[in-house]
């Protein structure tokens, strides 16, 4: 109890000790589909990948300038998409981090930081994940059938893939 409400301190003293850079009033929403989350920052704005109460943390790489977030600002956002999970929905997050992202050790260390908000976190691999889509849509190559996908006409594996891989 005492270790969460230090920790509480913490978190609202980096928030104080940033404040130059940082604005308390930062806007969060979800996007229409429930699929992304939009943060607001000053003059600054972001997405995140997003699908209640799942984060998926190692979207959170560039403000929508092309620039890229300091890791101290996605602290910060994290803090903020934290409170916002809790607030809005009464339940904690559940974080996801993709296993080959460059900065998952940031996020590993964030998420054992803020465990006191999060449900659990889940590593995942995106490449698996999608061979594992490509396999499922595959099936019907196997029964003699072809997708539609935007207008075009897909009748084998290798075409699909690379229509996928380009989105």
């Amino acid at each position: 109890m005492i270790i969460d409400l230090i920790k509480f301190l913490v978190d609202r003293w980096r928030r104080w000790k940033y404040k130059e850079d940082y604005d308390t009033d930062a806007k969060i929403k979800a996007d229409h589909k429930n699929q992304l989350l939009q943060y607001k920052l000053k003059d600054k704005e972001t997405f995140v990948v997003y699908a209640w109460p799942a984060l998926v943390v190692t979207s959170l790489e560039l403000w929508s300038t092309g620039e890229e977030i300091l890791q101290k600002d996605k602290a910060l956002i994290f803090i903020d998409l934290l409170d916002y999970i809790d607030n809005w929905g009464g339940k904690k997050a559940i974080i996801s981090i993709e296993i080959n992202h460059p900065d998952k050790e940031f996020w590993e260390k964030q998420c054992s930081r803020l465990h006191y908000k999060i449900e659990r976190v889940e590593v995942f691999d995106k490449e698996a994940n999608f061979q594992s889509y490509l396999d499922d849509l595959s099936k019907a190559f196997d029964k003699g059938q072809t997708l539609e996908i935007n207008g075009k006409i897909i009748d084998n594996r290798q075409d699909l893939e690379k229509l996928l891989r380009e989105k």
